[in-house]
């Protein structure tokens, strides 16, 4: 809809607006064109709500397919038609109320008010007879529950005296039993239906205008007798009181009741009149809320253009274009929003490259920090405020050996995998970090895993999480007792080892002089003991020596060796053992190792010597002895079918000095962890699930690799 579109259309309304009102205030202009103009202004509302219906129906089309812009469109045109409607509206209404009172005025208001009086005079006459009626049959009714019988006898005096037309007496079945008149005519009056007696049984009371058989206007009023009526057969009955209607005041109802409708038929004019006033303001208001609404339309529609060149805008940052809009030659404030939009667009150009530089910033901490906690070894676990775990490194999977990653958004006390654990995380992060907390975790192969652990508060966007960073110092607190025995043996050593010589020598210098002087019993008695005190001190000089050598076990000297030409000759020396021994070794060739060859001897031979005493007895003795090779790491294994090792061994199989064999010094397995450890190796003692004991050495091969050869 255009400019020139809606320019003809308000001239259209405005003559035919005037036209209208100068044929209804020109009274022979009235009479005769007053209807063809009618009808062209019908024509031109017609024609306006084809236009503007077939504009709603554009509009609407538009509006379902969420066009930019029409739901703005369509709520202006809805406000400016408002505004127009409202006003036009009240003035409408106030328009026709007047027009109806100035036509009210022109007839004789005293008149009407006159009639209608008269009617209402002729009703309330009406009405204070039936009162009367009413009041007559209570007090007949009382008069004969006092008499105690009914008959005509009784009942003619009593009618009399109030004055009625008739008096009836009827059964609860509605049947006449005793009726009085003073004519014969009186006595075929009409009956009670069976709802008037209902209605009279529910109220005691009941009465009705009526017209006799005779077309006389009568009152009737039914009352309920409380005892039985001779005649009757059931516990109640009826009386019917009829009274006749005075017949001058049926003539003057009637006489006022034709008057007010003669003139109600002379108004019917007068309502005419006011219907053409009232169709004619219809009209006029119809066409200036049709030209109002094609204005709305027109207005509204220019008041969007700019904003979808804004949207046009808008669509293009979104999708990364921020070149200027299109000028609008507008000074307004739509204008201004337009400038600003175009600087507000250079300003998220250069706010995008700036974030896209953040952001890249902040990926690369990120990517850096990950990087930090992944191949750190210490475990690292982070909670929220809530306690819920948010971060777990690889490390704390690694040390816990469990996925701590399926915990991430839970809390502790969900952990099922670990209780023990999750009870003491719960515990530390509940309370305020202090110092550190030693913690030992049984393994599932029944060692015992040293953890220290340290807590801290991560400040957070929501409040205070906890940092939980956790360390396994199992090897170290193992080999700081390693130290702590040495340092211990090497003392014992010193001060045990220099009383034993000269004990030895005593005795020895005892058994030389005392010999020839005692008897053949004394002398035997006396090569007993000093047998015994060298024996002791030989053994005494051994375990001394062993906890000398634990002590001051030399530092390895490193070099080259074929793990599998060491293994076949150290096999070769127990070839006679009552246990079979059998050697796995793989295919493929297997790297050279790093190691001192002396002391990998030491250890093999350990690992066989206890695996022959743990087989002590047995028949089907086995002792296997396998190798196998992973990505960065050779694995040595020695297994045995034995009765596997104690829990209590388990628990404390690295310790020095501690054995569950009567004759062990305690001191074999301690010399092999120490060795495997100089050589940043890693031990582990397992049962087996079939039965046996397995010892699994891990080589790592480190960066630099040297292929050896399989030995025939």
């Amino acid at each position: 809809m255009n400019r020139g579109l809606v320019v003809v259309i308000l001239a259209v309304v405005a003559i035919s607006i005037f036209l209208l009102a100068t044929a209804s205030s020109n009274t022979d202009v009235f009479g005769s064109a007053f209807p063809y103009f009618l009808t062209l202004n019908a024509a031109v509302v017609a024609g306006l709500g084809v236009l503007l219906g077939r504009q709603a129906w554009h509009l609407y089309r538009q509006y379902r397919r969420r066009k930019f812009g029409t739901r703005l469109r369509v709520r202006l045109t809805l406000m400016f038609t408002a505004m127009a409607l409202i006003p036009a509206v009240i003035l409408y209404l106030v328009s026709i109320f007047f027009v109806v009172r100035s036509i009210e005025t022109w007839f004789d208001i005293r008149v009407e008010r006159a009639l209608e009086s008269g009617v209402a005079l002729a009703r309330n006459t009406l009405d204070n007879l039936v009162l009367k009626a009413r009041h007559d049959a209570e007090t007949l009714r009382g008069q004969l529950a006092q008499a105690g019988a009914v008959d005509i006898a009784t009942l003619t005096p009593l009618r009399e005296n109030l004055g009625v037309s008739s008096i009836t007496v009827l059964n609860a079945k509605g049947t006449p039993l005793v009726t009085v008149s003073p004519d014969d005519r009186w006595l075929s009056s009409v009956l009670p239906t069976a709802i008037e007696l209902q209605a009279a049984r529910s109220t005691g009371l009941f009465h009705r205008v009526d017209t006799s058989p005779e077309g006389v206007p009568v009152i009737r009023v039914i009352a309920v007798l409380g005892a039985t009526m001779p005649g009757s057969t059931t516990d109640a009955a009826y009386l019917q009181l009829v009274q006749r209607v005075p017949a001058n005041i049926v003539e003057q109802i009637e006489a006022v009741q034709t008057a007010y409708r003669d003139y109600q038929q002379i108004v019917v004019g007068k309502e005419g009149l006011q219907r053409i006033y009232a169709l004619t303001l219809t009209i006029t208001v119809l066409l200036s809320l049709l030209a109002a609404l094609a204005l709305a339309m027109y207005l509204s529609r220019k008041f969007i253009a700019p904003l979808m060149v804004l949207a046009e805008g808008t669509r293009a940052v979104a999708a990364g274009d921020y070149r200027p809009l299109a000028p609008i030659a507008a000074r307004d404030e739509l204008g201004v929003l337009t400038r600003s939009f175009d600087a507000m667009t250079q300003q998220l150009a250069q706010a995008r490259q700036a974030a896209e530089e953040s952001h890249a910033q902040i990926e690369a901490a990120r990517a850096y920090l990950e990087t930090i906690l992944a191949n750190l070894s210490t475990g690292v676990l982070a909670f929220d405020t809530e306690g819920k775990l948010t971060i777990a490194n690889a490390a704390a999977s690694r040390i816990l050996e469990i996925d701590l990653q399926g915990c991430t958004g839970q809390p502790p006390s969900c952990w099922t995998m670990e209780p023990e654990f999750a009870t003491l995380i719960t515990e530390l992060i509940g309370r305020e970090p202090a110092g550190p907390t030693e913690w030992r975790r049984r393994c599932a192969d029944g060692h015992t895993q040293v953890l220290l652990l340290h807590v801290a508060s991560l400040p957070t966007r929501h409040g205070s999480g906890r940092l939980v960073v956790f360390d396994d110092v199992t090897d170290l607190v193992q080999a700081q007792r390693t130290a702590a025995w040495g340092e211990v043996a090497r003392r014992l050593a010193h001060e045990i080892k220099n009383p034993l010589t000269p004990i030895q020598l005593s005795a020895e210098r005892l058994r030389y002089k005392l010999a020839d002087r005692l008897g053949p019993e004394e002398r035997q008695m006396l090569e007993r003991a000093t047998q015994t005190i060298i024996d002791q001190v030989e053994a005494m000089k051994n375990l001394v020596n062993a906890f000398r050598d634990y002590a001051r076990l030399p530092a390895p000297k490193k070099d080259w060796i074929e793990l599998q030409a060491l293994l076949r000759s150290v096999l070769v020396l127990y070839e006679s053992s009552p246990a079979r021994l059998e050697l796995d070794l793989p295919q493929e060739p297997l790297p050279a190792l790093r190691a001192d060859a002396s002391q990998m001897r030491q250890v093999l031979h350990n690992l066989i010597q206890n695996a022959q005493d743990a087989l002590e007895g047995r028949q089907d003795g086995m002792i296997r002895i396998e190798v196998r090779r992973n990505a960065d790491t050779l694995i040595l294994r020695v297994l045995d079918n034995g009765p596997g090792f104690p829990p209590e061994l388990l628990r404390h199989a690295f310790e020095p000095y501690f054995t569950t064999k009567p004759k062990g010094t305690g001191l074999g397995l301690a010399v092999i962890k120490k060795i495997l450890d100089d050589h940043g190796a890693r031990v582990r003692l397992v049962n087996r699930a079939e039965g046996g004991a397995m010892v699994e050495i891990e080589f790592p091969l480190g960066d630099e690799v040297r292929e050896g050869g399989r030995d025939g």
